[in-house]
């Protein structure tokens, strides 16, 4: 229950909290008392939020150091190694570039696909345009993984997994979820960005 909350604390900006609660089938009440309990946040959260920024985009291939340069550079921020190493190693940021190895099988077969959404996101039309993406959020045992899937028309959650492991089964399993759902439409698009998880090709629908 604590991580359907925590997950909707980090999307309450970008999504209707009436939307989430409904999609992770949690109060609005109950998410609003949660959030009360919670109190001021700590006095770091802007660092966590920014250390967990910069990861998303980077694919959580930065070191402690790039992390620095990244937030002297867009943010203006000056923080010390120890500060930034003590929070990526707390939620299990730490670079994974050495250990993605495994996956370059996967990657000698991959297609990639013309992106024909443009980033035109604001959809006027529901079941025309999915978009699906994985992120990340902290836990009290470290890092899980959720996949969700959304109709860019109102911004609605299709269907929604949460992982220990970041996988191709698990956007899979996400997308054949909200097919179940909703009936497939002609010319429907689903739109991601592309990362060995869509591109691999063991991602069939």
């Amino acid at each position: 229950m604590k991580l359907k909350y925590r997950v909707i604390e980090r999307f309450c900006g970008k999504y209707p909290i009436g939307s989430m609660c409904r999609m992770f089938e949690v109060s609005r009440s109950g998410c609003y008392a949660w959030r009360k309990r919670q109190g001021k946040p700590a006095k770091d959260q802007w660092l966590v939020d920014l250390i967990i920024d910069c990861q998303q985009r980077s694919k959580q291939t930065c070191g402690c150091r790039r992390v620095r340069r990244w937030l002297e550079r867009q943010h203006g921020r000056k923080v010390s190694i120890k500060a930034i190493l003590r929070i990526m190693r707390k939620l299990d940021l730490l670079s994974q570039a050495r250990r993605r190895k495994p996956y370059r099988n996967y990657q000698q077969a991959v297609h990639k696909y013309p992106n024909l959404l443009q980033r035109a996101f604001a959809q006027p039309f529901p079941n025309r345009f999915w978009e699906t993406d994985i992120t990340y959020i902290p836990a009290v045992k470290g890092m899980v993984y959720l996949c969700a899937v959304l109709d860019l028309c109102g911004k609605m959650v299709m269907a929604y997994r949460i992982g220990g492991d970041m996988t191709a089964s698990l956007v899979t399993d996400t997308v054949r979820d909200a097919c179940k759902k909703e009936k497939a439409a002609d010319g429907r698009i689903l739109h991601s960005d592309q990362d060995f998880n869509i591109q691999t090709k063991h991602t069939l629908i």
